[in-house]
């Protein structure tokens, strides 16, 4: 590096970088409410951190931070819906073996086809989930 007469106190100095939009700490805030609001779209989880900072930051920036702790926007896991024929014939089993005592129940295998969902079956609500965790709750 040339000296202070050469340069007119005019030094160069090594570039970091573009500074950054958020902090560590405003990006652990961001993974914690996408983890606590599942269901919060990306639009609700930039305006919790706006509310909390005071400033507001881009999506794809705000997305990009989730990306890098391992938390993607995936369509929530839709089952196939109950058709009315077989919700007819279940509750026609279920009457039909209301009078059962113990014995008979022990030795029935029964199983239970049951439908979940968090909000409604349009398919536009996403869950943050980390990856890998398709099914978990």
């Amino acid at each position: 590096m040339a000296s202070y007469c050469e340069t007119k106190g005019r030094t160069k100095r090594f570039n970091q970088g573009r500074l950054r939009a958020t902090t560590s700490a405003k990006d652990r805030y961001l993974s914690l409410c996408a983890r606590k609001n599942r269901t919060a779209t990306l639009a609700e989880l930039t305006s919790f951190l706006a509310a909390s900072s005071g400033r507001l930051e881009s999506r794809i920036n705000m997305r990009h931070k989730l990306h890098v702790r391992d938390l993607y926007a995936r369509r929530s896991a839709i089952s196939v819906a109950l058709i009315l024929r077989y919700q007819w014939e279940s509750l026609q089993s279920e009457l039909q073996h209301v009078q059962w005592t113990r014995d008979p129940w022990m030795a029935a295998l029964l199983t239970e086809e049951s439908r979940f969902s968090l909000e409604s079956d349009s398919r536009r609500i996403f869950i943050w989930r980390e990856s890998g965790t398709r099914f978990h709750p």
